[in-house]
């Protein structure tokens, strides 16, 4: 979830710039400023690093059962759900993380790669 996939098609984002990207920034200056010790941005490299932690988290938890094995999530009937609810679990678990702007639609391709990891 944290690398970018260039060799995708289409190209998927990972997750910390995507999350960078709905707050008006870059990772790479995120990440730039953290190692230079801008204390501003190795709290915001901590939030998002705990938001991808917790978004990543929620995908597992949908996926998995009371024994924590991969069970096989119907891919219709997740969206639908989602769409019901308010929004994917690792929206919510981003939401929750401080990200509210963060786009569903942004997340939707590599999710569903890591998914497609899970064998979902």
């Amino acid at each position: 979830a944290q690398l970018d996939r260039p060799e995708e098609v289409p190209k998927i984002k990972g997750l910390p710039r995507i999350i960078a990207e709905s707050i008006g920034r870059t990772s790479e200056e995120i990440y730039r400023n953290s190692d230079r010790g801008v204390l501003a941005d190795v709290t915001k490299l901590q939030e998002i690093t705990l938001a991808c932690r917790a978004a990543v988290r929620a995908m597992v938890d949908m996926s998995t059962n009371s024994e924590g094995r991969v069970d096989d999530v119907n891919p219709f009937m997740r969206d639908m759900f989602s769409l019901f609810s308010g929004g994917s679990p690792w929206k919510k678990a981003i939401d929750e993380a401080g990200f509210p702007n963060v786009s569903e639609d942004d997340m939707k391709p590599l999710f569903n790669y890591l998914q497609g990891a899970l064998g979902l």
